[in-house]
């Protein structure tokens, strides 16, 4: 979550946010806080940001039940051994975004793990 509020304070000092990539992170803000958010990073004219989530667990679910609203694009993968993820805009109801979790085990990752670094 830190990263894109960060993105978002380096759009506002004007510097330029390409391509970016956070795992599973939480929603951060309200309906309008979204809606500002996809204007600002979600590809017309920086960024986009993709939120790498899996189907194992809730992080990209929470806060829930409130108004907090998914905003950007989302990298799925549906389950541990998926090597394809499934590109979608964050929310949308056909992009199974309602789960988040483990996101240590990537195929593109190098030696396939983001957490845990071999010599």
């Amino acid at each position: 979550a830190l990263a894109q509020l960060v993105a978002w304070e380096l759009m506002q000092e004007s510097y330029m946010v390409g391509v970016s990539y956070v795992f599973g992170s939480p929603n951060l803000g309200d309906a309008k806080f979204a809606k500002q958010m996809q204007a600002a990073l979600g590809g017309d004219k920086a960024g986009p940001i993709f939120n790498v989530v899996r189907s194992s667990g809730h992080a990209t679910a929470k806060p829930a039940g409130g108004a907090f609203q998914p905003w950007g694009y989302q990298a799925y993968y549906g389950d541990e051994a998926a090597k394809v993820g499934e590109i979608c805009v964050a929310g949308d109801a056909a992009c199974k975004s309602g789960a988040g979790g483990s996101v240590c085990q990537l195929p593109f990752a190098h030696e396939g793990d983001l957490c845990e670094f071999k010599d």
